[in-house]
């Protein structure tokens, strides 16, 4: 498989490892906004659902868009790839995504923050 092949099946990786994230995100953001405007109609395991969705969507994005973003970056050092600004900006989009909750979780964890 050529380095360009592997750059190609990489991306694709780390887009449809966020997708499921990014989706549940804004699926939160949508049940807050509907919380706002309509008070005293939504229950506990709405908040429940909430974590479960944007954990569950949290981990696949760490395993399949973590990786992704590994491999990459791996076929790029080593194989010499053509550099792709698309492979370096979806890279980026992966770190941003990832690293935050991450670090914040270490942080809350280690009494940090």
């Amino acid at each position: 498989m050529t380095p360009r092949a592997k750059l190609c099946i990489a991306n694709g990786l780390m887009l449809a490892g966020l997708a499921p994230f990014a989706l549940g995100a804004c699926w939160v953001v949508a049940v807050l906004s509907y919380a706002q405007t309509h008070k005293g109609q939504m229950g506990g395991g709405d908040a429940i659902m909430m974590m479960v969705v944007l954990f569950a969507g949290y981990v696949f994005a760490l395993v399949v868009a973590g990786g992704g973003a590994l491999w990459s970056r791996a076929v790029a050092r080593r194989d010499g790839a053509p550099r792709s600004l698309a492979a370096a900006a979806i890279r980026t989009l992966v770190a941003v995504a990832l690293l935050p909750p991450f670090i914040w979780y270490l942080g809350v964890t280690l009494h940090i923050l």
